[in-house]
């Protein structure tokens, strides 16, 4: 069998991953584009101040939750000191507060509706503007 490459593209070409590529171009230091997209999104993101209502109820269970389980064990202990039922309880409030926990931190749906307000308004603008134009030339 005939080899197509010369030996010396042959060996740039092993190296590089049997791209065709020279070694230097196997892996580029360019970050991609989602990549770059993505951190610019995080950084605004971040960036962005405005109340989130589903946080400040989570921390509000949360403390409940804390309080609550709190005087669960305390009343367990002093009524019946031989049985544990306060976990029973505890449980099934443990898991709603982390489904309250995935909405408010995860899902976070308050961003959910001031983005989409924002577009809305946006919207609007852009429509009021072009029926005002369009306005404009009818009359003329």
């Amino acid at each position: 069998m005939v080899n197509p490459l010369p030996s010396e593209d042959r060996e740039t070409a092993v190296e590089a991953g049997g791209l065709g590529r020279k070694p230097t171009e196997a892996l580029s230091a360019e970050p991609s584009f989602a990549s770059t997209a993505l951190a610019g999104e995080d950084a605004r993101r971040r960036a962005d101040t405005f109340a989130r209502p589903a946080r400040e109820k989570f921390k509000r269970h949360l403390l409940l939750f804390v309080v609550a389980n709190c005087a669960l064990v305390l009343a367990n202990l002093l009524l019946l000191p031989g049985h544990v039922l306060f976990y029973y309880v505890t449980i099934v409030w443990a898991i709603v507060l982390g489904d309250n926990f995935l909405w408010a931190y995860a899902v976070d749906p308050d961003r959910d509706v001031a983005e989409r307000a924002a577009l809305h308004a946006e919207r609007d603008r852009q429509r009021d503007g072009r029926n005002g134009d369009e306005k404009r030339d009818e009359e003329s």
